[in-house]
């Protein structure tokens, strides 16, 4: 039994420290950009050597490189989105309904950065500033906070899992708690109480966290009650590792 709650315990603070890994990875892709052509730019555009319009023609070609590259990368991102959120089972009705709103919109996400990519090879010098700009703005206005809503659903069906497991714990630490009958040990009693505290607190923040998806909330205030979630079940399993420990004493 300690072990088996040791091991769980270990789940829950890998899902608790990796939390803010995966959130704040959200918003970025997870290909780079060369580097080098970033500096190969730069170095055209210094280069008074060239003519004028030699300097306009070669930073230009480099340009459309870096923005085709941007929207490839772009569309890498989303499709490993849609992939992730497609792969996570969701039984409560109205939030796996959001989940298929979120991979609509990803779809459609998918195709808007495609149809980006066709136009880059018909861009001039003032247009390809345009364009970046204009993707820029568009990423922040409509894809990060759509990838935040993504990473939110698949985060709280991660948890659903780690619920179920921890109240499956709690109910057999129960039933070993009531059969060596510890009225009047106010140790084990309080430590017990201490669990079933912080295991009732995860299950209110839990539930706070599926209304506020469901209501579609500030996405971050959503990320919050999932992380006070994860940290009162870390807290229970705690307590049960101590009890156990406890318990298996007493009952040899």
């Amino acid at each position: 039994m300690a072990k088996r709650i040791f091991l769980c315990l270990s789940v829950v603070f890998m899902a608790f420290a990796s939390l803010a890994t995966h959130t704040e990875a959200a918003g970025t892709s997870p290909c780079t950009l060369d580097s080098d052509k970033f500096d190969k730019l730069q170095s055209i555009e210094n280069n008074f050597a060239l003519d004028y319009s030699a300097r306009i023609k070669m930073g230009l070609a480099l340009r459309k490189e870096l923005l085709t590259d941007t929207v490839q990368c772009a569309i890498q991102n989303a499709k490993d989105l849609q992939s992730n959120l497609s792969s996570v089972s969701i039984d409560d009705e109205s939030i796996a309904r959001l989940q298929t709103s979120a991979l609509s919109q990803i779809a459609n996400a998918i195709s808007y950065y495609e149809l980006q990519r066709s136009q880059i090879n018909d861009l001039g010098l003032q247009g390809s500033y345009d364009f970046a700009a204009s993707l820029e703005a568009w990423r922040k206005g409509n894809y990060n906070p759509l990838v935040q809503e993504s990473q939110n659903l698949i985060l709280w069906s991660h948890n659903q899992a780690l619920l179920a497991t921890a109240q499956n714990r709690m109910n057999q630490v129960g039933h070993m708690v009531s059969f060596v009958q510890i009225v009047g040990n106010d140790d084990i009693q309080n430590i017990w109480t201490d669990a079933q505290n912080n295991f009732n607190n995860a299950l209110s923040f839990n539930q706070q966290a599926g209304n506020s998806l469901r209501n579609i909330n500030d996405q971050s205030q959503t990320l919050d009650l999932m992380k006070s979630f994860l940290a009162s079940l870390f807290i229970t399993y705690q307590k049960l590792f101590d009890l156990s420990g406890v318990l298996n004493k007493i009952v040899g």
